[in-house]
């Protein structure tokens, strides 16, 4: 699962990370990795894909009181999307000089 832009910022404010072990998850394996959110402290297990890396499952424990967790089940990776659902629509490109220029 691909994360949302809203919750990637978690990952980035992620410390002490260490590999847990690995695990069988809907017949993928999956590494587990232990971490702490370094401003609220709360402990987090993830399931990442071995092979694809992607997030397949999240345990937060929430001033060690709620657990929260969300698990993404029937991944499928490299289907096409319909337009309908999907249009993917890049911004124009700028040259480097001109998005650095101060005014």
């Amino acid at each position: 699962m691909l994360i949302c832009p809203e919750r990637a910022a978690i990952l980035t404010q992620l410390m002490d990370l260490a590999l847990i072990g690995e695990e069988s998850l809907d017949n993928t394996t999956c590494l587990l990795i232990q971490a702490r959110h370094k401003m609220t402290g709360e402990s987090l297990i993830m399931w990442v894909g071995k092979h694809d890396y992607l997030l397949r499952k999240l345990r937060r424990l929430h001033e060690g009181k709620k657990i929260t967790e969300e698990t993404h089940s029937k991944v499928i990776t490299d289907h096409p999307i319909c337009s309908d659902i999907f249009t993917f629509s890049p911004q124009e490109k700028r040259s480097p000089a001109a998005s650095s220029r101060v005014n």
